[in-house]
């Protein structure tokens, strides 16, 4: 009998611009991936390095002298103090060989998406030390210091849905003023995309969008727009896909969640069953049992989780 032919792991290489917060981060989320998902993980630097590149520019340099080597590579740095984010980006974006320099950018800190994991932030902190006070004077995780040994994504990990939703709320709150998709990323704060990172680490292939009420959402190749008066919600969907779309009124809760602020599902029922086909939009209706302030609609469809704000 042949053997199962081996299948060689997905090689990542991860440069970071700090030697305990980010490297320490992803060295944790290395020892419990590699296996199960069969990647090849390097971290930049690692213990033994004693010079390394500490600013955004000199790590994309880093990357890119590892492209090569390496399936993937990235670089994972913040805006705190630096002022040549502009050329990072730019050479970042230079393809050599078919593949570019992947770009893991918090602003203000690191901290950023550490606090994302703890609650919807769009402050814009002035410098880490006061992301890393938040941290700490709210009780979210006390014991944080930068400068020491800290197994950070092991305090955090059962929070990473959560702050992958919340990341998503943020760059919703950056659309809806305008300051997303025009502005360069380096000149926002806040901002963060360091969870697409952590999602591609970890598996995580579920795109989560966040939308408002009445904003027309494009998931996949659905275009869903949500409206709501008193207890009657509606939720206008236009299939542009080349496949019915059938929502079940026995099932829709496979698709549809209501949930208020502390997570507790609001109860609802579909008037009727709505087959939508290539081409057509239909609307759903749904009946409410209550609607207090904060509650959200999650909307599953295939690999995209759409979160709507009520």
């Amino acid at each position: 009998m042949s053997k199962k032919k081996r299948i060689p792991p997905t090689s990542i290489f991860i440069a970071c611009e700090g030697k305990n917060t980010e490297p320490i981060y992803f060295e944790k989320i290395k020892e419990i991936v590699e296996e199960d998902f069969n990647l090849a993980i390097t971290i930049y630097p690692d213990k033994n390095d004693k010079m390394h590149s500490s600013h955004a520019l000199g790590l994309v340099k880093e990357a890119q002298s590892r492209i090569e080597d390496f399936d993937e590579v990235w670089a994972v740095f913040d805006k705190n103090g630096y002022t040549k984010h502009q050329d990072a980006f730019d050479l970042a974006n230079k393809p050599i060989q078919g593949k570019i320099v992947n770009i893991a950018f918090s602003s203000i800190s690191f901290e950023h998406w550490v606090l994302l994991h703890f609650e919807k932030s769009n402050i814009a902190f002035p410098k880490s030390k006061d992301v890393i006070q938040r941290l700490i004077a709210h009780g979210y995780f006390p014991e944080y210091e930068k400068k020491t040994y800290i197994d950070t994504f092991s305090k955090l990990k059962d929070k990473t849905e959560t702050a992958l939703e919340n990341s998503a709320w943020l760059q919703h709150q950056l659309a809806s003023t305008g300051s997303l998709p025009g502005t360069p990323v380096y000149q926002l704060n806040p901002y963060s995309n360091v969870g697409d990172l952590v999602k591609r680490l970890l598996g995580m292939e579920t795109n989560i969008i966040w939308s408002a009420n009445g904003i027309p959402t494009i998931v996949e190749d659905l275009v869903i727009t949500i409206k709501h008066e008193g207890l009657i919600l509606s939720i206008a969907v236009e299939n542009n896909s080349n496949v019915r779309c059938v929502f079940n009124k026995n099932n829709i809760g496979e698709h549809l969640q209501i949930h208020d602020l502390n997570g507790q599902v609001n109860n609802y029922t579909l008037r009727e069953t709505k087959i939508i086909d290539p081409g057509e939009q239909a609307v759903l209706q749904l009946n409410l049992t209550s609607l207090p302030d904060g509650n959200i609609l999650m909307f599953f469809l295939k690999k995209t989780k759409l979160i709507i704000d009520l």
